[in-house]
Parts: C-alpha cells; structure tokens; sequence
C-alpha cells in the first residue's frame, strides 16, 4: 500500500496515508471537521469522501484526500511502544515517528502544519502534553513532481491529444480497490 501511495504521489496525485503499528488507534480530523479512521476498538468513522480506513494484522491505517492542515491522533489501547508513519500527500514527504510509548489512557497529535512536524503526547491522557517528539525520520519522495495541469501543444493533430480521466480521479478511485484487496486478504489469513 505504501508503495502505490508513494507512486500516486510522485505522479502528482496528492494523496495522504498515515499508519500506526502498535496497540493503539489512528484517526484523522481534516481542516473541515471531517474525520475518518478509528474511534474505539469497536467503532470507526468515515465523514470524508475519497477516503478509507484500513485494519490489517493489528496495524491501522488512514488513506485520505491530502489536506496539509489535517490533524493525525492516535490514542493508546495497551501498553506497549507505538510507530507511527505517514506520507503527506501535498509535501510529498514519509514522516516517521518511532518508540511511542503508550498505554490506555496515552492521547498524541500532530498538526499536519506545525512547521517542526512535532507530535505532542499526553501519556495520561489528562488534557496535558507531556512531550513533544521530533519526527525520527523525513523522507522526501523521490521524484516527486507538483500538481500540475496537463498541457497540449497546439501543433499536435486533435486526434492525437491526450485524453482519459484526470490522475486526481485515478488515485481516488484506486482507495476502494485497495480496500478489497486488503479485505480480501484478510479473509485468507
């Protein structure tokens, strides 16, 4: 999946993904109010189109439309160290946050805006942050071209200039498929 998300972004299709391996929950609110992934271990949510929440092999995930104003929560469930990974689909960056230390009551956010792409941690989930946690890691994807819109030169024949659907539509369309595949293969193990 990281792989397809990354590719999609090098293409110019802002997509974002952001996982947690750990025992914990991920949700993500976007700039609008809108929220998707997982509220308790029982319920999850999924208020915006062209997005999905993924569970496999006890990891988490959240692909949505890239939103750089976003904010990515995780909330512990156990006790134990988390991960969490995200590609930010308008930077065009895989950020990596590693050896959270959770338990039941750990709450952490991150502002997809903070310039520092700090995750500030509650580890009591007393409404006060604790840490503040540095990305371990920020990757740049290689490649990775700005949206653009596509252009025809206008000394080419009509019937010979590109058509077919948008890439925006392209990725869009592809989170359900992966949806089942990951479904699918859920259904096997």
């Amino acid at each position: 999946m990281w792989q397809l998300i990354k590719e999609f972004n090098r293409q110019g299709v802002p997509i974002s993904a952001s996982g947690v391996h750990s025992p914990a929950l991920i949700l993500v609110t976007t700039s609008g109010g809108q929220r998707v992934g997982f509220i308790s271990e029982e319920e999850t949510v999924n208020e915006l189109p062209g997005s999905q929440y993924i569970e496999w092999m006890g990891d988490k995930y959240v692909v949505y439309p890239a939103d750089s104003n976003a904010t990515v929560s995780i909330q512990g469930t156990g006790e134990g160290m988390a991960s969490l990974t995200l590609i930010e689909g308008q930077s065009g960056k895989e950020i990596s946050y590693d050896s959270i230390s959770v338990d039941e009551g750990t709450i952490a956010q991150l502002n997809l805006s903070d310039p520092q792409q700090a995750l500030a941690v509650d580890y009591t989930g007393d409404g006060t942050m604790d840490e503040s946690i540095l990305p371990a890691s920020v990757i740049q994807l290689q490649d990775q071209a700005p949206p653009s819109s596509p252009t025809v030169d206008e000394t080419t024949p009509s019937h010979r200039k590109p058509f077919g659907i948008c890439p925006g539509s392209m990725g869009l369309l592809a989170i359900p498929f992966m949806s089942i595949i990951f479904k699918h293969r859920r259904k096997q193990d």
